[in-house]
């Protein structure tokens, strides 16, 4: 099935759950707009919020593919419940799950679009600069310390994404060019995966990717893609 959940302020509390699940195969879930917020048919929201007791869940229970989640705002997002897109646990591959905010991101806790007797989906996070590092006790930061910021700039911390990596299920952390930073993304500290199947990580920035730590991979491969200057405009490269 298909829900949307849409509004200019959109939050699921409490205990809340919003389930579109499906036996043989996950549907469709858009809580304050659709995909990086492009689509006109859809209202976007301008805050939205999953708080920490909630579920959102796309996933296929027996044989299917992993549905889409979608969160989103055009100001501030605040991610912290569970959200889920997986494969079926018979087969199937997982789905598609994003949690963005055009000015401002902040998660938690790590989506899941593993599937277990398939191939992994994507979880795709979408915000303005982003540091990617272990600890997050930086300026404009709140929060202990994941995905936390309080301008244009965000953090996502290593642990969320070897979490997330480490269950198989495939990371994209992609840039916005909304607010008054470069759209860059910095590989602050080391990212290693250790355990789990195969999955990849994608980063793609409106302009530079720097990558000042290791990446690594001790169980499973690990596909490593690296877009700098994906709006094309001339400016941005890979600095290793």
């Amino acid at each position: 099935g298909t829900v949307h959940m849409l509004g200019v302020e959109v939050g699921v509390t409490g205990t809340g759950s919003i389930d579109a699940s499906g036996a043989t195969g996950g549907g469709t879930i858009l809580v304050g707009g659709d995909y990086q917020g492009k689509n006109p048919n859809i209202q976007n929201a301008r805050f939205t919020y999953i708080g920490p007791e909630t579920t959102i869940k796309a996933n296929a229970t027996k044989v299917g593919a992993g549905g889409t989640a979608i969160i989103w705002a055009d100001d501030a997002t605040r991610v912290y419940g569970r959200i889920e897109a997986k494969g079926g646990v018979d087969g199937g591959d997982g789905g598609f799950i994003e949690t963005s905010g055009k000015q401002f991101l902040d998660v938690t806790r790590a989506a899941d679009a593993s599937a277990p007797k398939g191939r992994a989906g994507t979880w795709l996070l979408d915000p303005n600069d982003i540091t990617i590092q272990t600890a997050g006790a930086d300026t404009n930061i709140t929060g202990n310390p994941d995905f936390s910021s309080t301008a244009d700039s965000s953090i996502v911390t290593t642990g969320t994404i070897q979490t997330a990596l480490n269950a198989g299920t495939s990371v994209s952390i992609t840039t916005s060019g909304g607010g008054a930073k470069n759209g860059d993304i910095t590989v602050a500290s080391a990212i290693t995966k250790t355990a789990g199947t195969d999955a990849s990580l994608t980063l793609s920035a409106h302009n530079n990717i720097n990558l000042n730590a290791s990446i690594t991979s001790t169980t499973g491969q690990l596909n490593m893609v690296f877009n700098s200057d994906s709006d094309t405009s001339g400016a941005g490269a890979v600095v290793l």
